[in-house]
C-alpha cells in the first residue's frame, strides 16, 4: 500500500476507534493493577482528614500482592483484596471510636458500601485501600498518639510494615521490592517550568538553609534542565526577596546547580505572602522565561518555610493557583503552621501539602515524592491553540481543558510518529487511566478528532467532591468554595494519553476548541458528530483507498 493510502486510512481508523464506556475499576471486585491502585489512592486524596502518606499506601499494595496481580497471594486470602486486609486489621478499624468520626465524614465521598467492614470482604479495591489507610491512622493513634510523623522513607516504612501490618513479613523484603520497582519504573518529565521559593529568614539557621539548597540541587538533578525541557528558577525570601535564577537564566543542570550552590543566606523576617506574590508577578512571566500555555509546559512552584508567615498568604496563594500554577507547600521543623501550608498548597492537600520535622527529610523523603507527583500534573491546554506533546514509550501525558457547562470541546490530535497511544478522558479524576475514565479513544499516526459534549462527563462527581471539600475544613473552605463557584460556568476535563510499550516516542500536537452552541445533555457518544459534508468527504476518501493510484 502506498504511503498516501496508509495516511488516509490511518485518519479514518483513528476517528472511529473510540469507546463511550464509563469505567471505574476501583469499585469492581477483583480488579488489579497499578492503574487501579493509583486510582484508589487518588480517590482517597479527596478525604481532607488524611495527611500525606509519602507513597506508603502504594508501596504496601506492591509488597502485599504486587498490586493484586500475585494470584498465589490473592488465592490464599481472596477477601483481603489488593492490600490483603486481615481479620486483625478489620476488627481494629471497626472497633475504634475515634475512627468512627472519619467513617461518617467519608461516607458521602466513598459511599456506604466502601465504609462497611462488617462482612470482612475487601475484594473491592477502593474498600481494601480505605481499610489499609484507616489502619495506618489507627496505629498512629494507638501506638504513638500521633506524636511522631507517618513513616516517610522506604526504610522507615519497611520497619513499620513488618512490625504492625504483616504477621510474617521481613523489612528487608519490603525495602528490596520497593527499591527495585521504583528504580525501574521512574516516570520522565518531557517539559515543565519549576520554580523554588525558599525561606531564608533568621529562624532557619545557616546549616538548615544549606540543607534547603542541597534539596533544590538534588531534586533539580532528577530532570533534564534545558530551554526545551525543564526550566527552573530560585528566589530566596525573608523580609525582602532575593531572586537567584529566573526561567531563562540558567538552562542546564550544571549552570543551575552552580547558581544554587553560590546562594547567600540573607536572614531576616518571614514574609511568605510577599514572596509568593513576587514570584507570581516577576518570575511566572514570559518576560523572565516562563513559557506560554501554547508550549504545553506545566507550571509548578515549590514553597518551603520553617515558620508562621509575618504577612497574609491567603490572597497571593489563591491568585497564583488561579493563574494555573500548581503549588507545593512545605513546612519544616516545629514552627510552621499546618493550616498555612494547606492554604499555600494546591488541592488535594494529601498530594501537595507536606509537613516535615527535620530538614534532612527534604532529601530523604520529599525529593522522591515531588519528582513522582510532578509527572502527574496536567498541562493547561488553551482554547483554539495547537500544543506540542512528546511521550516516551509506556509513559503518559496529562492535560486539562475547561468544559463549558452548556457547550462542547473538540479535541484534535495530530500524531507525527508511527506510534500508538490510548487517550482516557474524565472530569472526575485529574489522572484518568485504564482504571477510571468516562471514555477513551485510540491515537495513531495521522489525525484524530473527538467532540466531547458537556453532558457526557461526570460533572456531578466534580461538584460533589468540591462541595464536600468546602464543608470539611474551615482552613480551606474559601479556596474550595471558589473552585465550586467556578463550576457554574465551566469545569475541568482531564485527558491522559498513555503511549504504548515498545513503540518509539509519540510526537503530536493537541488542539482544544470550545463552543457554547451545544445544549447541555448531549448524546451518549463521545465520537465526533459528522455532518453530511463530512460523510461525503469520508465516502470520497474510501473511494480513493479502493483505487490503485
Amino acid at each position: 500500500m502506498k504511503m498516501s493510502h496508509f495516511f488516509v486510512g490511518t485518519i479514518l481508523a483513528s476517528i472511529f476507534i473510540c469507546c463511550r464506556a464509563q469505567t471505574d475499576l476501583t469499585l469492581v471486585p477483583g480488579s488489579s493493577g497499578e492503574d487501579v491502585v493509583d486510582a484508589c489512592i487518588q480517590k482517597l486524596s479527596a478525604i481532607s482528614l488524611f495527611s500525606n502518606d509519602y507513597g506508603f499506601l502504594k508501596r504496601i499494595a506492591l509488597v502485599e500482592s504486587n498490586f493484586g496481580s500475585n494470584s498465589t497471594i490473592i488465592n490464599a486470602n481472596p477477601t483481603g483484596g489488593i492490600w490483603q486486609i486481615t481479620t486483625t486489621i478489620s476488627q481494629a478499624i471497626s472497633n475504634n471510636t475515634i475512627l468512627q468520626a472519619i467513617l461518617k465524614q467519608t461516607e458521602i465521598v466513598l459511599g456506604s458500601d466502601i465504609i462497611d467492614f462488617v462482612d470482612g470482604d475487601f475484594r473491592i479495591p477502593l474498600k481494601s485501600a480505605f481499610a489499609a489507610r484507616l489502619y495506618i491512622e489507627y496505629v498512629q493513634l494507638t501506638e504513638f498518639a500521633q506524636s511522631i510523623d507517618l513513616p516517610g522513607t522506604v526504610v522507615e516504612q519497611a520497619s513499620w510494615w513488618s512490625q504492625y501490618y504483616t504477621s510474617n513479613g521481613q523489612s528487608n523484603y519490603f525495602e528490596t521490592t520497593v527499591t527495585n520497582y521504583e528504580n525501574s519504573n521512574r516516570c520522565t518529565v518531557s517539559k515543565m517550568d519549576l520554580y523554588f521559593l525558599l525561606d531564608g529568614s533568621g529562624s532557619i539557621g545557616s546549616s538548615n538553609f544549606q540543607q534547603s539548597l542541597d534539596f533544590v540541587n538534588q531534586l533539580a538533578s532528577e530532570f533534564n534542565i534545558s530551554s526545551e525541557q525543564v526550566r527552573t528558577g530560585l528566589t530566596i525570601y525573608s523580609s525582602s526577596n532575593y531572586p537567584i535564577s529566573q526561567f531563562d537564566q540558567h538552562q542546564s543542570n550544571s549552570a543551575f546547580s552552580d547558581a544554587v550552590t553560590n546562594t547567600n543566606y540573607p536572614r531576616g523576617g518571614t514574609n511568605t505572602g510577599d514572596g509568593i506574590e513576587f514570584v507570581r508577578t516577576t518570575m511566572f512571566n514570559t518576560s523572565t522565561g516562563m513559557r506560554p500555555l501554547a508550549d504545553g509546559a506545566p507550571r509548578i512552584l515549590l514553597v518551603l518555610t520553617d515558620g508562621k508567615s509575618g504577612d497574609n498568604v491567603t490572597e497571593p496563594s489563591a491568585t497564583i493557583k488561579a493563574d494555573g500554577v500548581t503549588v507545593f507547600g512545605v513546612g519544616v521543623g516545629s514552627g510552621f503552621v499546618e493550616n498555612e501550608i494547606r492554604e499555600i498548597a494546591s488541592d488535594p492537600d494529601s498530594d501537595y501539602a507536606f509537613g516535615l520535622s527535620q530538614f534532612d527529610q527534604l532529601v530523604t523523603i520529599l525529593k522522591d515524592r515531588v519528582s513522582v507527583q510532578a509527572c502527574r500534573i496536567p498541562a493547561l491546554i488553551p482554547d483554539d491553540t495547537e500544543v506540542p506533546i512528546s511521550i516516551d514509550s509506556s509513559n503518559a501525558h496529562y492535560s486539562e481543558v475547561q468544559m463549558p457547562t452548556n457547550g462542547s470541546i473538540e479535541l484534535s490530535y495530530t500524531v507525527t510518529t508511527v506510534a500508538t497511544a490510548i487517550a482516557y478522558v474524565s472530569s472526575s479524576t485529574t489522572n484518568p487511566s485504564s482504571a477510571v475514565f468516562d471514555f477513551f479513544f485510540v491515537l495513531q499516526f495521522g489525525v484524530t478528532v473527538v467532540t466531547i459534549n458537556s453532558g457526557e462527563t461526570a460533572t456531578s462527581a466534580v461538584e460533589l467532591v468540591s462541595n464536600t471539600y468546602a464543608s470539611s475544613s474551615a482552613s480551606t473552605s474559601s479556596r474550595k468554595k471558589r473552585a465550586a463557584d467556578n463550576i457554574v460556568k465551566s469545569y475541568p476535563v482531564y485527558v491522559a494519553v498513555k503511549a504504548a510499550a515498545g513503540d518509539q516516542s509519540l510526537e503530536a500536537t493537541v488542539k482544544a476548541t470550545g463552543s457554547n452552541t451545544r445544549s447541555k445533555g448531549g448524546t451518549a457518544s463521545g465520537i465526533h458528530k459528522f455532518s453530511w459534508v463530512t460523510a461525503l468527504i469520508l465516502a470520497l476518501l474510501a473511494w480513493i483507498l479502493s483505487v490503485d493510484i
